[in-house]
């Protein structure tokens, strides 16, 4: 197998070097690599599962390079006066969670932490 040294041309025709084979056989390197996409993949996903519960905001780290773990605490940007419409959403989809929780723990035997008024307590 053949690996070129670079990638295709980027913006404004520059060329970016890659050192494809020296990488992909350092460990320390691809160790680094996964613990940084596994970072930002649960930044993304905690994003995601904002989305889906109609929540209208994001949290991402205060400092960040590329390729590299964000640094520095989190920050969030929320839309701070959501339409009334929004808010209903997001209560109807908090709804749902909160009944699946409810009855996953009344199944599993804890009968007392199975009330909406203990979970949210």
């Amino acid at each position: 197998m053949r690996f070129q040294n670079r990638c295709t041309q980027g913006i404004g025709g520059a060329i970016f070097p890659l050192n494809t084979l020296a990488v992909a056989r350092d460990d320390a390197f691809k160790d680094q690599a996964k613990d940084v996409l596994k970072y930002w993949l649960d930044v993304e996903e905690q994003n995601l599962r904002r989305v889906k519960s109609r929540i209208l905001g994001c949290s991402m780290p205060y400092k960040y390079k590329t390729n590299e773990k964000g640094d520095g605490g989190i920050v969030s940007h929320r839309i701070a006066y959501p339409s009334a419409e929004d808010t209903k959403q997001a209560i109807r989809s908090f709804e749902v969670q909160l009944g699946w929780i409810a009855e996953t723990l009344f199944r599993n035997g804890n009968i007392r932490g199975s009330s909406p008024n203990d979970i949210i307590a």
